[in-house]
């Protein structure tokens, strides 16, 4: 009786030593699962900081683009206008010299008269 009895209490304290021992492993899983989860976490913040730091340097280049975009487009406007008034400076002046030879033409054959 004693023997089985010691058995019976050999493996009781068996069953609750490999039971402790689980749940010392789950409650040890648990805390490192909880760790890695809260790395994850503070990785993710981090990517997300990281990603909006890229989107508003990504607006301020945008913005500089456009920036340049436009005073680009104002300097071209402005050749413009400037080649515009250099042709028509051009024109005045192949008019004036036209008007000038007429006028020595004419003059040569008013002397050429007298």
């Amino acid at each position: 009786q004693t023997l089985k009895q010691s058995h019976a209490d050999a493996a009781r304290g068996l069953e609750e030593k490999v039971r402790g021992s689980l749940v010392l492993s789950v409650e040890e899983e648990r805390a490192r699962h909880r760790a890695a989860e809260h790395a994850l976490h503070t990785q993710v913040n981090l990517l997300r900081r990281q990603v909006y730091e890229v989107e508003q340097e990504k607006a301020a280049v945008d913005q500089t683009l456009r920036d340049l975009e436009a005073e680009a487009f104002k300097e071209s406007e402005e050749a413009y206008g400037l080649r515009v008034q250099v042709a028509g400076c051009e024109e005045a002046l192949e008019r004036m010299a036209r008007k000038a030879r007429l006028a020595h033409a004419h003059h040569a054959a008013v002397l050429e008269r007298n």
